[in-house]
């Protein structure tokens, strides 16, 4: 299960950052300058989680709060629900 869910989330992670990625180049940012967006951003909020010792689910909430970001809440459910589905049916692998 270790090395399994290692790689499975290091998947989703790039998987997520592509994604990042191919969103900022529809905005129009070079594909070079998304790739490093995606990463500084992924590498920036997971040293803020761990330096902080907080839940992503409350910093998630406190980021919302204080840039005013719209809640999407019925689509980050239905992403969520979907990565947790995938991640289950890869670790019964």
């Amino acid at each position: 299960e270790g090395l399994l869910g290692e790689f499975i989330t290091t998947a989703f992670v790039f998987l997520f950052m592509e994604a990042m990625a191919d969103g900022a180049v529809a905005a129009g940012m070079p594909r070079s300058q998304a790739y490093t967006f995606a990463a500084q951003a992924v590498m920036g909020s997971a040293k803020l989680m761990l330096e902080s010792n907080t839940s992503s689910a409350a910093l998630n909430r406190h980021v919302k709060e204080v840039y005013g970001i719209e809640d999407y809440h019925s689509a980050s459910a239905a992403i969520v629900s979907e990565l947790i589905a995938k991640f289950q049916a890869a670790a019964r692998r």
